[in-house]
């Protein structure tokens, strides 16, 4: 015989929420805060304080607004920030005797300081000296970082800084020492910024056929969207052709 329990497990104060989510930020941010409310769980009257702990980047201050009832704990994250990810948690000791302490967890994700879109250049099949593309570095503040140098490691290719109406662009092109590669090759583009000094952009072979230059692939986009347009509109047509629009429905008056 199989003997079966359910229960519920009391807790000695409820946190909404528990888990603090502070999402996508910049690392340049100043600080943000969120707020967790504390309410009093299955035994009765709360006292909540915070434990001694000390959690870097990350302060929290607990503000009585109920006593006994209601509390809100801040959460505020402290520049400077480091690494991708920030895995935090802050504990309070609920006032209520026998009862473990309560942890409210933290976490947020750091922005990369600067991207670069695309990070890795297709290299057509049969493109030859002369051909060229380039990369738009973005970053996540209007104060951009100064490009000291920029350089590829492979004589078949240059590559140049250049900027254009406030943007930065990383310009790539190939030129008469270029012999085919079978491998990716690297483009490093060094800045004096010191939490991204140096951006990768990798040039990767590719089975794509026929280079095109800019000019050429805006031509293109545009009779595809020409082209997409077109057939949109002749199954518009031919459908109104076939059926006739239904009488949209109604409900009833109330």
């Amino acid at each position: 015989m199989k003997l079966t329990s359910k229960g519920k497990i009391l807790e000695a104060a409820y946190v909404k929420p528990k888990r603090l989510n502070f999402g996508k930020i910049s690392k340049s941010a100043t600080s943000k805060t969120l707020t967790a409310v504390l309410t009093p769980g299955d035994g009765g009257p709360i006292k909540p304080v915070l434990l001694p702990k000390e959690v870097k980047g990350v302060k929290a201050t607990l503000k009585e607004i109920e006593p006994g009832k209601r509390y809100e704990l801040e959460v505020t994250l402290v520049p400077p920030f480091d690494g991708k990810r920030l895995l935090r948690s802050v504990e309070l000791d609920s006032g209520v005797k026998d009862t473990p302490s309560i942890r409210v967890s933290i976490s947020a994700t750091f922005k990369p300081r600067v991207i670069a879109k695309p990070y890795r250049l297709r290299l057509p099949k049969d493109a030859s000296s002369g051909w060229e593309d380039r990369v738009k570095l973005v970053w996540d503040t209007p104060q951009k970082a100064k490009i000291l140098k920029v350089e590829v490691n492979e004589e078949g290719f240059s590559a140049r800084a250049v900027e254009e109406n406030g943007e930065q662009w990383i310009v790539v092109s190939m030129n008469d020492k270029y012999q085919p590669i079978l491998t990716p090759r690297l483009i490093t583009v060094t800045t004096d910024d010191k939490e991204a000094p140096t951006v990768r952009i990798t040039i990767s072979p590719s089975g794509r056929s026929t280079a095109r230059t800019p000019k050429e692939r805006a031509l293109a986009a545009g009779r595809k969207r020409a082209a997409a347009q077109k057939a949109s509109a002749s199954k518009n047509t031919g459908a109104g052709a076939k059926t006739n629009p239904k009488e949209p429905q109604t409900s009833p008056a109330g």
